[in-house]
């Protein structure tokens, strides 16, 4: 997880390099070009964060589900002893 929010902070912040860097090309067909390869980094980085959003929450969703039915067993075993006990108090 921990990679792939660096790969993610850093394809961020060369997509920002490339925008602060980019400009001042005297051509306006460089300069589209250059926009073209911007948008595309960024539609790629979009892409990447997203399957890297939807991992994160299809990860959560089963850690989720393990702690509860951890959660269940615990208070079953909490239950079964103390209904041991009553009966021994009895």
């Amino acid at each position: 997880m921990k990679r792939k929010m660096m790969a993610l902070v850093l394809g961020g912040i060369m997509a920002v390099s490339l925008c602060a860097c980019g400009g001042g090309g005297s051509s306006s067909q460089a300069s589209s070009g250059s926009a073209a390869g911007e948008a595309n980094a960024a539609s790629e980085a979009g892409k990447e964060a997203e399957a890297i959003l939807a991992d994160a929450r299809k990860r959560g969703m089963e850690n989720e589900a393990k702690i509860v039915a951890e959660a269940k067993q615990e208070a079953a075993r909490i239950l079964e002893t103390a209904r041991k006990e009553a009966e021994l108090e009895k």
